[in-house]
């Protein structure tokens, strides 16, 4: 949980985007919805024509008592005035709505699968809870953002409507008016580069409260167990405590604008009450016409502030816009020279001289040199931090090496279509991970679209289908969130057995670790045999049978290999695998766990 102390910096990936470029990708996202924004358009401009009649109407009331005239057909004319507006009103919300809440699930769609396209590296960087921050928090704030676009756009046109009518009433008054908007707009501008910074900093104080909820979650039998539930709550109120002044920070400076921006138009109709006033007085302008500048004046402020008021909200949906972007357009570490096709994976893999760092300097393979063949079993063993599951991550092209080559049948590992190989590569974690559902569903991903004979069949040939009589309801048992009401044995099964239903062409396996029941270890070893027939083999061992059953031993020390050979060879050599034999595998037996 050490990102809580960090400041709210920008993700690595993070970019800044101009305006122009962040609307321009919002309008090719609605551009399928044209006809529906063309109903919204049309009603924002029937709003804006019916709410400038509104004062005219008002005037023409006013007027009638001047000139002893009947007061009813300017009424009826105002609440007919009153009546469409208040349609196109609502036919406009029904239209927009349906507009933003499609540009909704269609952002998180392509957000989420952009998400999941990234490289392993990426997550490894990158705290889950800010990922989940952008894919749910700011895909509603940039979708909102076009919802506030639309009322932007209302507003303006009912800015440009009314100071049409402000210039057909009284042409001084007006540009009297028309100064004043002047300042206000200059004000509006220049505030907009603060409420982006603010909101910015604000959505990233969202995500680092995600990320820590979140990983106080997954980790409360870690706090629980070594009493640091007070820790956690004082953690989680110092993430929160960050949050909070982001957030009062933005809401500061948005409750600050509207007042100044009031006073503003305050001080601008006091100036032309007092001109009319005067104007009134010699005579110039008749009360009427004076009433309705006055009344239109009323309705061409009240835009005015909101465009002012949205523009600055506007920007909070601008800045959500422009994490979600960086997030998508996050370029890939793991980058192939060609897209070459690969029917079939045969798995002869030889390491020429990798070099691989995490961090600049800071190398993890020094000239790592390595031959699986094809068709063998291959057990990477070494001390903790030695390089052992980097050579995995490479094969699996995880993550992108430095100096060296890597060959797959002869093939340059960069130039193959990275898509296709991986599909040919089976990948086993030291805990795979099991969804909510049952336990045949989760075998089940292995190959979508499985037959349940097919599962059923996998299952049953590791360790001849024993394991499933351990389980409550068998293929049925259902699996609680991350496999906690699984054994660790338990899940390594389900695990092997959604690699062997995928049938790859090479496996790539991490052993567990953690402590197997002699019984379920025993199933384990018979199911990693049953695995690793037939097929390219390269696997962390940790066990005794792992090390025994493997056909060549690679010994990684440094970053290098420093033996290769069979167990009896190295044992034979008395070198450096026989000290880790001594300190690790000496004390086991056959069947034994660790």
């Amino acid at each position: 949980m050490s990102h809580i102390f960090t400041a709210l910096e920008p993700d690595a990936y993070d970019r800044r985007y101009r305006d122009r470029q962040i609307l321009g990708r919002l309008l090719e996202r609605i551009r399928p919805q044209r006809g529906r924004v063309a109903v919204v358009v049309a009603c924002l401009v029937l709003g804006a024509a019916a709410g400038a009649g509104v004062p005219y109407f008002l005037a023409q009331i006013v007027g009638t008592i001047e000139s002893d005239t009947s007061v009813w057909p300017p009424v009826l004319w105002l609440a007919a005035a009153g009546l469409a507006s208040w349609l196109v009103f609502v036919v406009g919300q029904i239209f927009s709505g349906a507009v933003v809440q499609d540009l909704l699930a269609e952002l998180r769609d392509d957000t989420f699968e952009a998400v999941t396209r990234k490289n392993l590296a990426f997550f490894d960087s990158t705290a889950s809870g800010s990922l989940v921050s952008r894919i749910l928090t700011d895909t509603q704030s940039f979708a909102n953002a076009l919802q506030i676009g639309i009322d932007v756009v209302g507003q303006f046109l009912l800015v440009i409507v009314m100071a049409a009518v402000l210039l057909f009433v009284n042409p001084l008054l007006a540009g009297i008016t028309v100064v004043l908007a002047l300042v206000i707009v200059l004000v509006t501008i220049g505030f907009r580069r603060i409420s982006r910074t603010a909101s910015q900093r604000e959505a990233r104080a969202v995500a680092q409260v995600n990320s820590f909820v979140q990983e106080a979650i997954a980790g409360i039998a870690v706090a629980r167990n070594f009493r640091q539930e007070s820790a956690t709550a004082a953690g989680l109120a110092q993430v929160n405590d960050t949050w909070y002044r982001a957030a009062l920070r933005l809401n500061r400076l948005f409750s600050g604008i509207i007042p100044f921006l009031m006073t503003l138009t305050g001080l601008a109709t006091v100036a032309v009450v007092w001109f009319g006033g005067q104007a009134v007085a010699a005579g110039s302008i008749p009360v009427s016409e004076l009433f309705l500048f006055l009344e239109t004046l009323a309705l061409f402020w009240f835009p005015l502030t909101g465009v002012a008021s949205f523009w600055n909200q506007f920007q909070q949906g601008l800045a959500a816009g422009e994490r979600i972007m960086a997030l998508q357009d996050a370029e890939p570490s793991v980058v192939q020279r060609a897209e070459e096709p690969v029917a079939s994976v045969a798995g002869d893999f030889q390491f020429e001289g990798v070099m691989l760092e995490y961090r600049p300097g800071v190398p993890v393979l020094r000239g790592l040199d390595l031959h699986v063949p094809a068709g063998s079993t291959v057990a990477l063993v070494g001390e903790t931090g030695a390089g052992k599951s980097s050579v995995l991550r490479v094969l699996a092209r995880s993550y992108e090496f430095g100096d060296g080559r890597v060959t797959v049948d002869g093939r340059d590992i960069r130039s193959l279509d990275l898509e296709q190989y991986r599909a040919r590569l089976g990948v086993l974690p030291q805990q795979p991970f099991l969804l909510t559902g049952t336990v045949r569903e989760n075998i089940a991903l292995g190959r979508l679209g499985a037959a349940d004979a097919e599962i059923r069949a996998v299952a049953e040939r590791i360790a001849d289908g024993e394991w499933l009589g351990d389980l409550e309801a068998g293929l049925d048992t259902e699996v609680q969130e991350g496999g906690k009401n699984l054994s660790v044995g338990q899940r390594q099964l389900v695990g092997l057995a959604r690699v062997m239903l995928q049938d790859p062409d090479v496996l790539l396996m991490d052993e567990a670790t953690s402590s197997i029941d002699p019984v379920t270890d025993a199933q384990v070893q018979k199911g990693l045999r049953d695995a690793t027939d037939s097929r390219t083999t390269v696997i962390i061992a940790h066990r005794l049978p792992t090390v025994l059953h493997a056909d060549a031993l690679a010994v990684i020390g440094d970053g290098r290999v420093v033996e290769f050979g069979s167990h009896p060879q190295l044992i034979a050599q008395g070198g450096a695998y026989t000290a880790l034999y001594d300190k690790y595998f000496g004390h086991q037996t056959v069947g034994a766990t660790s």
